[in-house]
């Protein structure tokens, strides 16, 4: 027989992994120009009120999306009116900054890609401060 205490251990153990079963299994490995958004965040957006403002995700590739995303979207109901996934490229040539907003797979989300030269220092600072007095 296990006490009280083992099976609360036992319990939320058991809870935190199906959590992060779930959370594997949102993950979405996506192809090049071709996100698949799913239906819950189009529910979410839709349903849910949103925060005034914008809010930048930053993610080391586009083409997946990082937990921390799926987990303040999806489990903590934390929407922005505009959702803006920010990745960074380094370039193979040493200097050169650009940017361009790549495409908007669905109502409030947009994907902004910088591109920077790899001895670029600071230059997302200045591309993001660019952006926001347009």
């Amino acid at each position: 027989m296990v006490d009280t205490g083992q099976s609360f251990l036992i319990n939320s153990l058991q809870h935190n992994n199906n959590i992060h079963q779930v959370r594997r299994n949102s993950l979405q490995t996506l192809s090049p120009g071709c996100w698949k958004i799913p239906e819950k965040y189009k529910e979410l957006y839709n349903s849910k009120n949103k925060i005034e403002g914008t809010a930048l995700f930053f993610a080391r590739d586009i083409r997946k999306i990082p937990p921390y995303i799926v987990s303040t979207m999806f489990y903590n109901n934390i929407i922005y009116e505009d959702n803006v996934i920010v990745s960074i490229t380094r370039l193979e040539d040493p200097y050169g900054v650009g940017y361009s907003f790549k495409e908007t797979p669905a109502q409030g989300l947009r994907i902004f890609e910088i591109r920077l030269g790899y001895m670029e220092v600071g230059g997302c600072r200045k591309v993001i401060e660019d952006i926001r007095d347009r």
